[in-house]
């Protein structure tokens, strides 16, 4: 019955009626609080695909974990780019301008410009409007 509910287009073995891999049930399995009810709570499957789920780990572990193995290793290198002070600072700035672009809108869409702009002209005229903006200190805000 497993294997009638579960195929691999090409991500991996997944369930036939949604995305959900082998590999995203793992870490679940892993933590010592794992529940079958808490995973049929959060995903959209049924008791039998759980148990598909389960089974093709079980026949499969040896090639299910190494492959698991690889994916916490992508994990943890994109983790470890992202724990540099550039990054971070990279972030910040983008929260900032994340902020600002907010403020443009709200006031764009007050004058009726937004209605009818492209979202080419929308950055456009964002850039345009951010780069005229300085911090109080008088440093440009991005």
């Amino acid at each position: 019955m497993a294997s009638e509910l579960i195929h691999d287009r090409g991500r991996g073995p997944e369930l036939r009626s949604c995305r959900i891999t082998v590999y995203d049930l793992i870490p679940y399995l892993e933590d010592s609080r794992y529940a079958d009810g808490m995973m049929l709570d959060i995903w959209p499957i049924t008791v039998e695909e759980l148990s598909a789920l389960k089974q093709y780990i079980a026949d499969h572990n040896d090639e299910v974990m190494a492959v698991h193995r690889k994916i916490e290793k992508r994990i943890q290198r994109g983790m470890a780019a992202q724990d540099t002070p550039e990054f971070r600072e990279r972030t910040r700035k983008t929260r900032v301008e994340m902020k600002y672009f907010q403020q443009y809108l709200a006031e764009r869409k007050s004058l009726g410009e937004i209605d009818s702009a492209t979202r080419e002209e929308i950055w456009d005229g964002f850039r345009t409007w951010l780069e005229s903006r300085a911090t109080p200190n008088g440093a440009k805000v991005a």
